[in-house]
């Protein structure tokens, strides 16, 4: 029988294992940045389209640049049919948190609400955010049956997330489809969420490490 060398072995199975590795690359996916969603509603804000009422909730981001997946809404169907709900990412008119939502930059892309739960909205565009930034989601209908849904609010101004991420103590409100905007005390309930890549797997360093153990220990012993 042929005999293999220890350390023969040990190189074919540190190949073997990056090999599998790079079949295996890391996949980018959706994680929160910052979010109010567990504090206490105390109701729906209206979003309706008989008078033009736009609701809109603001969000700092963090000391880096990253790339917007999805938002997250509690909201709901308050009256008429489930069609003309949309939701999008603006941009701060002033680039300090709690100015006033500005241009369009992304229509994001999600379902109409019924009873009231939280909904997912992603971002086509994958817009890339700017670091210490302002911006706004705004929600809007354009149904003209003049159907009512809800964005949930709360008076908690507390949110949870990463570091140098917040969301704006109070929202906004339009009442004539964005072209002016008013400052109000209660706080619509989202969560950003941001595209992240998951650091490398540590199994394969620790398969190495665990045969380079091995080799070493059975040439010590011989």
């Amino acid at each position: 029988m042929i005999s293999i060398p220890q350390t023969s072995r040990l190189s074919a199975g540190v190949a073997i294992l990056i090999s599998v590795g790079a079949l295996t690359p890391n996949r980018a996916v959706a994680a929160p940045a910052v979010s109010n969603l567990g504090e206490a509603p105390f109701g729906p804000a209206n979003v309706s389209n008989s008078d033009g009422l736009w609701v809109a909730g603001s969000f700092q981001t963090g000391p880096s640049a990253t790339t917007l997946s999805s938002v997250d809404l509690l909201a709901q169907l308050n009256s008429g049919a489930t069609t003309g709900f949309s939701v999008s990412l603006y941009a701060d008119n002033d680039g300090t948190l709690g100015g006033s939502p500005a241009s369009l930059i992304s229509l994001l892309v999600g379902p109409q609400p019924g009873s009231a739960a939280i909904y997912t909205y992603t971002d086509p565009a994958s817009t890339t955010l700017a670091a210490n930034t302002p911006y706004w989601i705004v929600a809007k209908n354009s149904n003209p049956a003049a159907s009512i849904f809800g964005w949930s609010s709360t008076f908690s101004t507390a949110d949870s997330g990463l570091a140098g991420w917040s969301i704006f103590d109070g929202s906004d409100n339009s009442l004539n489809s964005g072209a002016n905007w008013s400052t109000v005390p209660f706080v619509t309930q989202f969560a950003v969420n941001i595209t992240r890549v998951p650091e490398a797997p540590t199994w394969a360093a620790a398969v190495v490490l665990g045969l380079m153990t091995g080799c070493v220990w059975r040439r010590g012993s011989r």
